[in-house]
């Protein structure tokens, strides 16, 4: 509900609402889906933006990672840029699991596969679900293009709090949240 009149707008995906007395006070909980960024869109009582998978921008990078299938060993780390073909050297005959990771935006999201500091950004991630296996063919030196489909969708949260005190019967002097 927005300034007493019910928000009609079909953008918004609420995954959880809950409305709880607090010494006379009505306090309204809504929990949403929304693009970690988008600022914007911010209203009074409610982020009305969902996005949940995401198509890189021309120029945006992203690092690919490939592992041999079923193991935690790094075949490659290699930084794409979106917009940009990237060819990545594997062995014929062999298949891969891979990762996929960007910060929706110009900046490399680094060549660790086990630590990541985003600071505060989003951050975009897939993986594969299966194997890409690469075919063996004839003829030495010969290459073979093998696409992989890849989805990215957004890893991180963001909680955003706002109070109202509009019809508060008192003043607030303080508040505090802990996650």
């Amino acid at each position: 509900i927005k300034n007493g009149l019910a928000n009609t707008n079909s953008e918004a995906n609420i995954l959880f609402t809950e409305i709880f007395d607090l010494n006379g006070t009505d306090v309204k909980i809504t929990v949403e889906e929304s693009d970690f960024q988008n600022t914007n869109k911010v209203h009074p009582y409610r982020v009305e933006s969902k996005i949940a998978s995401t198509k890189l921008q021309t120029g945006f990078k992203y690092r690919l990672i490939l592992y041999e299938a079923g193991t935690n060993t790094v075949v490659s780390n290699t930084l794409g840029t979106a917009g940009t073909r990237l060819d990545v050297p594997v062995e014929k005959g062999k298949s891969y699991d891979w990762v996929c990771l960007s910060f929706n935006d110009t900046n490399d999201p680094g060549t660790s596969v086990t630590t990541l500091n985003t600071d505060n950004r989003d951050l975009l991630y897939a993986k594969s679900s299966t194997a890409v296996s690469i075919p063996v063919s004839t003829g030495v030196g010969q290459n073979i293009n093998v696409p992989i489909n890849i989805m990215l969708k957004h890893l991180l949260s963001q909680i955003t709090v706002e109070v109202n005190s509009e019809n508060f019967p008192g003043n607030i002097s303080s508040l505090a949240a802990s996650f």
